[in-house]
Order: structure tokens, then sequence, then C-alpha cells
């Protein structure tokens, strides 16, 4: 069989290996808002205005009105008429409604607001749905000090794939030249968040890989855990270095722990490696972070 000889430039020489197109940026083309009334609505404006002045991002808001039940006895008859139950604060939510669209108008960006009022249950329905249209929904951090629960959070997760952006009471600004930790494991949860969170980890200083010690299945296979995704992100043009950490006790305070040592401005990893059940039981990394972290975090399921 005869050997295909290489290919020579004018000079005799082989011809040199094309250079790597340079790495498309990503952005963030349109965010969930996810406002509820509460004091909280600031802080999620603004992270969002953050993320829309650096992305030039189209704002889709949303205020959500739960409409609940009076907890009535068995024993009571029913002291109102049914449809005076279904009823909301009309004027409350308009209200609110004027103050938030004032507040998007001071950021200058594109926007739409809207209002759902339901049920909870329908409320998780139709924001998920929602959230199936957009690059990024942004909301507070549950467990805050505030009657917010991680329930409508999850049913984004779990209902859409899309990232979650979670803003915490400490810091809702958000420095895209700062300096990201990413909590990673080699799971689908934790790549797709790597893939969300890809605008923010091109635009980063430096990105922090942070794999965990669990056990020792990597260096069994005799191959560094992280390797991997770390030459998938610098593929990406994302500058990074990779950390091992050993075992903790709890990886979410390791995270946050090197969230403080870097002074990262971001931390992003996957979201519910197992039940949202267990985890409520027995507690767990996600819901750790949904408690304590003091930086915005990027959540994917």
């Amino acid at each position: 069989m005869s050997a295909v000889a290489p290919l020579l430039t004018t000079s005799g020489a082989p011809d040199p290996a094309p250079a790597p197109a340079p790495a498309e940026r990503r952005s963030v083309r349109d965010a969930m808002l996810l406002f509820d009334g509460s004091d909280a609505d600031e802080r999620i404006a603004n992270a969002a205005d953050c993320v829309a002045t650096a992305f030039g991002t189209h704002l889709e808001a949303v205020l959500v009105n739960e409409i609940s039940l009076p907890q009535v006895y068995v024993a009571e008859p029913l002291a109102v008429q049914p449809y005076e139950v279904l009823q909301l604060d009309e004027e409350a939510a308009d209200r609110t409604a004027g103050i938030l669209t004032q507040r998007l108008e001071r950021t200058g960006h594109t926007f739409e607001l809207r209002r759902i009022e339901a049920f909870r249950v329908e409320l998780e329905a139709s924001l998920a749905s929602l959230a199936c249209s957009v690059d990024l929904v942004v909301t507070a951090r549950p467990y805050d000090g505030t009657v917010r629960t991680a329930d409508l959070l999850e049913a984004v997760l779990f209902g859409s794939g899309t990232p979650a952006l979670v803003v915490p009471p400490q810091r809702s600004a958000i420095d895209l030249e700062a300096p990201v930790v990413v909590g990673w494991k080699n799971t689908p949860e934790c790549f797709r968040a790597v893939q969300g969170a890809l605008p923010f980890l091109q635009r980063a200083s430096l990105v922090h890989l942070v794999t965990v010690e669990e056990n020792p299945s990597g260096e069994e296979v005799g191959r560094e855990p992280s390797a991997d995704i770390a030459r998938h992100l610098a593929r990406h043009g994302v500058r990074l270095e990779v950390r091992h950490l050993p075992r903790w006790e709890h990886p979410a305070k390791a995270l946050l722990n090197e969230v403080d040592i870097t002074g990262a401005g971001l931390l992003v990893t996957g979201a519910y490696g197992r039940s949202r059940l267990r985890e409520w039981f027995l507690g767990g990394v996600t819901r750790e972070l949904l408690e304590e972290a003091h930086v915005p975090t990027l959540l994917a399921h």
C-alpha cells in the first residue's frame, strides 16, 4: 500500500496545522425574572440589570401571585362565599406591578411584565413552561429569612432544564470580570450548569474548576476527574485552573470556602443530584447552598 506524502509548502516543509478558530462568545439573549412582590424583588432586578447590561438581554419579568384558600375547621361554616375565596387583593397586585414596571424602565433594557395568578400547583406548571423559552431564570435565594421556599425554583429546574441564577440577600450585583468557582462532578446536572454558565465563564478573569474528593475512583483509572471538562472549557476560551480538594464532610461548605479564598463573584454547580425528597430529609449540597450561599449561584438540573 502506498503512503500518502504530506502536502509541501514552497519551502519544502510540511504545512503547519491550521490554527484553531477563535472560540465563539456565548450570550444570554433572554432571561425570566421571578418576582413575588416581596423585598427580594429589588435584588432580582439588580442582578438582571447586570446581566442585561453585559449581554443585551431581553427581560421577561413574571409577577407571581399565589391564590390560597382560607384555613377553616371542618366544624366551622365557611364565612365567605366561594367566589370571594378566589379573589385577590387586586389593588395591591396592581400597585406592585406598577412599581416593578417603573423599576425595569429605569434599567433601560427591553422588557415585558406579565402577571400569573393561580394556585401553587398551577404556578409551578406555568413557570416551568415559561422557563423553557429563555436562556436563564433569575430568582431570589429561598430560605433567606423571608417566606420564600424552594418550591418554585425546583419547579423551574426540574420542569424546564433551564439554568437558574439564584441571588442571595448579601450580594445582588454581578461582576462579570471577577473569578468564578465551578463545583464539578462528572454528572449531567453539572455539565448542564457549565453549559448554561458559559457566557459568564468566558468573561471571567479566571475560573476555578473545583472538585471535592468523594472516592478514589478517578485515581484508580489513572485520570484526573476534571481533565475532560477542563479541556472542553479551554476550547471555549475559558481561562481556568483546576483545584482538587480533599474530602469534606459538607461539600457545600468546601465550595463556599473556595468562593471566599478566590474572591469569586459567582458560583456554578449542578442541582439536586438525588431526589428532592431525600435532600429535604437527609440534607444535600443543593439544600445547603440554597440556605447559605452568599454570592449569586447558577444552578441547573
